[in-house]
């Protein structure tokens, strides 16, 4: 049986998840928007453990309101380091949203994909792995890389949203608000050139990850891909974070980006599953 968490227990679990990286990056991420009162639109969730203050699986999953966004309606995600007690709580049909058309895991480890996809199926639902990502984070302190000459960088701005989207692997129903609720409540940098054409961005999520990271085709051989991250760490650091996130296993060229900056590649491969009603 499940533990829903009080929000007066949620400082407790962040703290007890912590040396839990890179595992961790999601439900941290979740945690601390909705302790931080981000945007009532983007923390919307549920935190669930096996058994409190000691335990062994922690899901998060949609709460009961209407204030999340459509896009992350269906968003659970689950961290364990004991697969029966995962399988044996995800058999409960009060802990995760099977009521929906879909339900979505984002983030999980990969080796925990049989399980869910079993409890998928024992609820009626089809399990399809969508993506496959490795994460990717600076662990020490990076030298920032001057902009060009003729480029200014400034934060995004909420109109630059569906350009964002347009570019990422995971757009879709409500994607474009999501974008822009993130850009009015985390941080983001781009590259602007004097004719105020985008040349290249990237921005903070509520996951906790740097991410959506894009140089424009016609930029790519200068080196703006390795300016705009380091001035981008240089931010995050300023405010005691450090910058990284989740990267496609097949994009090989942003994987290349990020050791060149110093990011410790993580060999622990993590999924996006989308499970649908049969």
């Amino acid at each position: 049986m499940a533990v829903k968490l009080s929000r007066s227990q949620l400082p407790l679990l962040l703290q007890k998840l912590r040396p839990l990286f890179p595992d961790n990056i999601k439900i941290c991420g979740e945690l601390k928007c909705k302790l931080e009162n981000r945007s009532q639109k983007l923390c919307g969730f549920d935190f669930l453990v096996d058994t409190w203050p000691n335990f062994s699986t922690v899901i998060s999953r949609p709460d009961n309101t209407n204030n999340r966004l459509k896009f992350i309606d269906n968003h659970h995600s689950v961290l364990t380091q004991d697969r029966e007690k995962l399988r044996e709580i995800l058999e409960n049909s009060d802990v995760i949203k099977w009521t929906s058309p879909i339900v979505q895991f984002a983030d999980v480890r990969e080796d925990l994909y049989d399980v869910i996809s079993e409890a998928a199926d024992s609820h009626g639902f089809h399990a399809k792995l969508s993506f496959t990502y490795l994460a990717m984070f600076v662990d020490s302190e990076m030298a920032s890389m001057p902009v060009p000459e003729g480029l200014v960088m400034r934060p995004l701005s909420e109109d630059h949203a569906e350009i964002v989207m347009n570019n990422v692997d995971y757009s879709g129903e409500g994607s474009v608000e999501y974008c822009k609720e993130l850009i009015k409540h985390y941080q983001s940098l781009a590259m602007f050139d004097e004719n105020n054409n985008l040349v290249a961005y990237t921005l903070e999520t509520n996951h906790g990850v740097s991410g959506m990271a894009r140089v424009m085709p016609n930029y790519r051989h200068k080196h703006i891909g390795l300016v705009l991250l380091s001035q981008f760490d240089k931010l995050l650091v300023e405010e005691g974070r450090r910058m990284g996130g989740w990267v496609n296993v097949e994009n090989n060229s942003m994987r290349r980006l990020m050791r060149k900056l110093g990011c410790t590649e993580y060999p622990q491969k993590h999924i996006w599953i989308d499970c649908f009603k049969k």
